[in-house]
């Protein structure tokens, strides 16, 4: 099995707003969001992270995975954040690596 580094929303906002987001490549060549984070991001025109999340999609270093069903057992989560958890999971130890502020 293969690396996963799974990131939420907030880590890819911040980092594209300070014109980083390209340390996340650098770093771990590949990252994958799941639909519910690209999603959060997308939505709405202008929304900080947005081109930057788009653009680094276009040129496949980030890759978007389905939302998991398990997203749903972390209740108490944001649907990002739980779905970026419950795909880490689903891919397995020790192979997957989460990237979230909270």
């Amino acid at each position: 099995m293969t690396d996963l580094v799974a990131v939420d929303a907030s880590p890819l906002i911040g980092l594209a707003l300070v014109g980083s987001l390209d340390v996340l490549r650098d770093l771990f060549g590949t990252v994958t969001v799941t639909r519910a984070v690209r999603d959060e991001i997308m939505a709405g025109s202008g929304r900080p992270g947005a081109t930057e999340l788009d653009a680094a999609m276009r040129e496949g270093w980030i890759r978007v995975a389905p939302t998991p069903m398990g997203t749903w057992q972390f209740q108490d989560l944001g649907a990002g954040e739980a779905s970026t958890i419950a795909l880490a999971l689903e891919h397995g130890e020790p192979a997957a690596r989460v990237l979230m502020d909270d």
